[in-house]
Order: C-alpha cells, then structure tokens, then sequence
C-alpha cells in the first residue's frame, strides 16, 4: 500500500506541476508559452483547412493608475477579476484566452471572421465597464482596449506576423483614446 499511495503521490505532483507550466499563476488562464504554441496550431490548421481564425489583443488601460491608487493587491484582484470575465465571454470551441503579460491578453477565434471578432470584443468590451470587478470598490471600473486580426495566409507567414498584426490594431485603439476596439482591415483601406 505504501509504494502505491507514493506512485499516486508523484502522480497528482507530476500533473500540478504540467498545470502550472501551463497557466498564469495570479489569473489561471493560459500563460504566453501556451499561447504562443497553439495560436501556432491553429494558424496551421486555418491554412490547411482554409477556415478563419481571428485574435484579439487586449490591454487593460490605466491599470498603473489602479495600482497607484488602490495598490498592488487591489490591482492583482482586478487582474483576476478581469480574467474571470474574459474566460466567461470567451469559451467557446477551441477558444482560448490567456495571458500575455502584465495587463495584456489574447483570445484565439477560431471560425471567426475579423468583424464577427470584432463585434464580439466589443460586446466584452461594453460589458466590462458595466461590472464591478472588486465587489468592495464599486467605482473601480476596468477600462479595455482591443485590437483584432484577422489571418491570412498572403500577409501572416508566420505566427509573429499575425499577432503583430493585432498588436498594431491594438495600439491604434489607444492612440484612438483607449477603451476602444480597433480592427487590423481599417488600417489597410
């Protein structure tokens, strides 16, 4: 009995140890290694099968101003709070949602055109203000900019490309006054 309860103790530590490779320690959604290897998946799969994929790019805005104001912790519990949303609105077949770094995040849309994307991040966008994330500082409102892109096998060679491409929409977003969703097409008319 006892080398068995030690094989199944290596067992459950060798699974925790693969999920907390896998995950954001603080948000428990997808960490950017885990993201990085299945936009790469998926940008294969699209090319193969031809179907869509789009990404979003997320950037909280201001959140240095929460962390200044309110503290570290009060900062990390909106960062957890905000994952918990993105998750919620975000899961659906084979999306995935994760952490890039910091306040920045990524969803992967597979079958989702760039408008469908960016309907929907604006529809999570919208929502999030709308939410008290820290139940006890009701004002504290999260503020989200969105870039979103679509892939294309002529522009997006490599994975890099694709989410350059999202991150520039990304940026546009907040040169256009932040909370905002910004799609990549609007840059290329």
């Amino acid at each position: 009995h006892f080398r068995l309860d030690f094989e199944e103790n290596l067992r459950q530590q060798r699974d925790a140890f693969e999920q907390m490779s896998r995950t954001d320690d603080l948000t428990r959604l997808a960490n950017r290694r885990v993201f990085v290897a299945e936009l790469e998946r998926a940008r294969t799969e699209a090319m193969a099968l031809r179907t869509p994929l789009s990404l979003l790019v997320v950037d909280l805005d201001h959140f240095k101003q929460i962390n200044d104001q309110f503290g570290h912790a009060v900062g990390d519990r909106c960062l957890v709070g905000f994952s918990e949303q993105l998750r919620h609105v975000f899961a659906g077949q084979g999306e995935l949602p994760a952490r890039l770094g910091g306040e920045e995040f990524a969803v992967l849309l597979p079958a989702h055109r760039e408008a469908q994307a960016a309907i929907r991040a604006e529809a999570f966008r919208a929502g999030l203000a709308a939410v008290a994330i820290v139940p006890e500082l009701p004002e504290l409102r999260i503020r989200a900019s969105i870039g979103v892109a679509e892939f294309a096998p002529d522009r997006h060679a490599t994975s890099d490309a694709f989410l350059i491409e999202a991150d520039r929409a990304l940026y546009r977003a907040k040169n256009d006054g932040r909370d905002c969703v910004r799609a990549a097409s609007a840059s290329r008319t």
